[in-house]
Parts: C-alpha cells; structure tokens; sequence
C-alpha cells in the first residue's frame, strides 16, 4: 500500500497539492520506505511549507531557541518576531526597539537570552522569558552589525560588524568595555565559538576567514587563505573538528582544526612525501622516513635503495627501507611485509636491467633473489618474458627457460611471449614445441598489427622446424638481440 499511496500522490503533486499531501501520509503510514518519505516530501514542499506571516519587510534572520520551543526571527522592518514552533497559529511576540535594520539573532545556550544586531550599530540583549524588561543595550560598534555568537558557556558574546571589527562582551558584566579584535581589512559578516570554546572564527569580505585564540586574544590570529570573494559565513562541526566557511565566489570550503586533521589535509593537498633531496637538505640528521603514512615513498629515496641493492647491499637497503616505513619507532607486521615487496620489486627492476645488459647470469639471481625475500611477489608476465627474450638469445636458453614457462602461465595467449618462449624451446631442442609457439605468435599476430615481415620470418622458421633443423644461426641471434 505504501507504493501505491506513493504514486498516487505523486501523479496528484501539481494539480492537486493537498491530496498528494494527505496520500503522503497514508503511505508513510503504511510502510516508512523510501518513496514514501520522498512522496510526503515533495507534496509539503510544493505547497509551500508553513507560512509565518507578519514582518512588514525582508528577513534576514532565523535562529531557533535550544529547546525547539521558539523561533527568533530578524527582519529589515526593524523588529524582531518570537513564534512558538508547537502553534503556528499564535500570534508572535514582537521585538521592537532597533532603530534600523535588524540584521542577526542568536539564542544563548540555556536559551534565557537572545542576542539581535542591527545596523543602527548596536546589540540588544532581550529576556526570552519576561518580555516587558527591557532590553540591554551594547554599544561600541562604528558601523552595522551583522553577526552575534554566544560562546557554548554563555561567558562572551561575540560581534562582528561592518566597522571590520569583532567585540567580545562579557555576558556576567555587560557594562564592561568589550575586547575589539582588530585585523580584519573590510567588514566582518558572522562570527562563530568552537564547540570547546576555545577558537572564534570570523568570516570577512576581505576574502579571508580568521581563527582567534580565545584565551589570548592578543595573540595574532590565524589567517585561512582561498576564498576568491568576500566570506559569507562560518560553522564549526558538532565535534569542533572542522570549520566550513561560505563564500560568494561560489565556494564552500572545510577547513580541519585538530592537529591531526591538519597533517592528513597537509599531506593530502601536497599529494606526496619529500624527496631524498629535500629531505637531506632539511632533516639530515635523521634517517629518510614517511612524512605522509598514505602516500608513497618518494620516487628519488627508491631510486637511492635501489642503488644500494645493485650494489649488493641488500641488508642495508632493508634496514633503509624499514627505518622510512616505521611509525613511532615501531615496525609492525604489514610494514615488514611492505618492506619486503619494496626489496623485491627493485630486484626485480635490477634484474630487467641487467637482463638487457646482457648480464644474464647476474638477472637470473636477481630475480631469484627477488622471489627469495618475497614469495608472494607478482611478478609481471612482462618482466619473466624480458628475461626469456634475452636470455635465449644471449645464449642462456636452459637458464631461462623457468621464466619462459612463467610469463605463458601469466599470459598463454599473448603471442610476443610464445614467441619468446618459441625460441628458448627451439635452441633446447624442443622443435615440436617451438612450431606450436610459433603458430601460435602468427595467429596472434594477424589479430594484433604485427608487421608482415615478422610474420613471413616465424613461418620461415616453422618450416625449418618442421624440416628438423634449428633456424638460429649466430648471425640470427646477434640480429634478433640487436632488434
């Protein structure tokens, strides 16, 4: 039923509002799905939500009390209206007293005090509980006020203006002068506490957005470069852990406050951990290591251990690759095994080097080496066939012929590493063998854009083959390395 009331109310939503509202609720009474929700949704969006009618001209300002009970609102007719959330139909409570435009609200915290700034420069503070006092009235500002903030502890009240100041007031003693903080370079739109109190954000149309240390307000602030225009607002994260700040360059950006949430956007925006040059010209004095646990070892610091395994070091170029690994000093499992593959994949990358060096003996103990320290390697198809290639052709057929065998169980199809494989079979007399690769490569290579040459030279060689004799000469083989 909770789909059919769905759409029904769904076909209903333009002609016939109310009844695509009511059937909204019948089917989110059947059943609280989805498209149920979203039908009862879109029925009260369309007719438009609740109207609260009685400003005189635009409002500029919304701010629930911390109970939900009441609703201030702020508007350029110069008043502020109380409506109460459990009865639309009540009339509100007016608040009349700002010589101008009223132009921001704000709740205390144990909602006993509302804070309204104008732009007749000053903040009124009203009783939300006995409406005929009269307000309190702050004065100091040079210019409109835009922004209030009680901090969560309801010690300070925090304002910001046009006057490109932001005054700190204290609740308990509002007769004392507040303490202006000064270094915004144009007007200051809102204001607003950490959740732990201890950080004001201010956001301005000087582009920037400032972080004030509460305790030490004559400390500079910490100015948040990025926005392109002026900054409309700021908000903390329930946690404290974030600040997001809107612009009218068309941006919203998050900005992290705990120490931690710094580094990991530090390392995310630079997108990479030093580089072994960098690293000896700032912190020599220690060995290489991860700044950015998530990002890679830098390329130029691989380069180095990879130098020292070529060099035979092997020992040291794990020690070197552990001390980069290690968090706080400890090396645990994952790491050791990162370390491990690291080692690995260098000999591995030695060992194609040396393979088209020509070095053949020293490429096959590397890749030995590689599989030594870690088993689990995978190795690539590419790579075994490199040194098949190589190897065959340099003379070293038997040796490498374990490699052969590994790139086809990586890749039977592909014909460059039957091809390869081809040839280390003909030169250890596997002529049956070699005629099956070679087809093969000629079937593949018609598939593939395979130069006509190169095909017409592997059905020369098959006919060789199936006429018993080996197609290599020395001459051959010195042309195919050269290739």
């Amino acid at each position: 039923m909770a789909r059919y009331f769905s759409a029904a109310s769904k076909e209903r939503l333009e002609s016939q509002p109310p009844l695509s509202a009511l059937l909204g609720v019948e089917a989110v009474k059947a059943a609280l799905i989805s498209t149920a929700e979203e039908a009862l949704r879109n029925a009260v969006a369309r007719i438009g939500g609740i109207p609260l009618v009685g400003h005189e001209a635009a409002v500029f300002g919304v701010a629930f009390s911390p109970d939900g009970q009441l609703l201030a609102t702020a508007s350029t007719d110069n008043t502020v209206r109380l409506w109460s959330t459990s009865d639309h139909t009540t009339p509100p409570h007016v608040l009349r007293g700002h010589a101008d435009e009223v132009l921001g609200v704000a709740f205390s915290p144990d909602g006993r005090l509302l804070a309204t700034a104008s732009a007749d420069k000053t903040v009124r503070l009203w009783s939300t509980s006995n409406h005929t006092v009269p307000p309190q009235v702050l004065r100091g500002h040079q210019n409109l006020v835009l922004g209030v903030a009680f901090s969560p502890d309801e010690k300070l009240l925090a304002t910001a203006s046009a006057d490109k100041t932001v005054r700190l007031w204290l609740v308990s003693d509002r007769t004392a002068p507040p303490q202006v903080l000064w270094d915004h370079e144009s007007r200051v739109n809102r204001v607003a506490f950490s959740p732990d109190r201890k950080l004001l954000a201010t956001a301005s149309w000087d582009h920037m957005v400032r972080l004030w240390l509460v305790s030490d307000r004559t400390a500079l602030p910490q100015l948040l470069r990025g926005h392109e225009d002026r900054v409309n607002s700021v908000a903390f994260s329930p946690d404290g852990k974030l600040l997001a700040t809107a612009s009218a360059d068309k941006t919203v950006r998050l900005w992290p406050v705990v120490v931690d949430d710094l580094m990991r956007m530090a390392c995310l925006l630079s997108g990479r951990n030093f580089s072994y040059e960098e690293w000896q010209l700032f912190l020599s004095d220690e060995p290489y290591r991860k700044t950015c646990r998530n990002r890679p070892l830098h390329s130029s610091f691989r380069k180095v251990v990879r130098e020292r395994i070529k060099n035979g070091d092997i020992e040291g170029a794990v020690t070197q690759l552990q001390k980069a690994l290690q968090e706080d000093g400890n090396l645990d499992t994952n790491l050791e095994k990162e370390t491990r593959r690291l080692v690995a994949s260098a000999l591995v990358e030695i060992g194609q080097e040396l393979t088209q060096e020509g070095e053949i003996k020293a490429a096959i103990t590397a890749f030995a080496k590689a599989q030594a320290i870690d088993p689990n390697l995978e190795i690539s198809s590419s790579a075994w066939n490199i040194l098949c290639w190589f190897g065959s052709l340099g003379g070293f057929a038997i040796d490498v012929m374990a490699a052969c065998e590994r790139a086809v169980i990586l890749e039977p199809q592909h014909g460059d590493i039957r091809d390869s494989r081809g040839v280390a079979r003909t030169l250890t007399g596997d002529y049956q063998g070699a005629i099956e690769d070679f087809q093969r490569f000629v079937e593949w290579g018609q598939e593939h854009n395979i130069t006509e040459e190169r095909l017409r030279q592997r059905r020369e060689w098959i006919r060789i083959l199936k006429a018993n004799q080996n197609p290599f000469t020395e001459e051959l083989l010195k042309q195919l390395r050269n290739q």
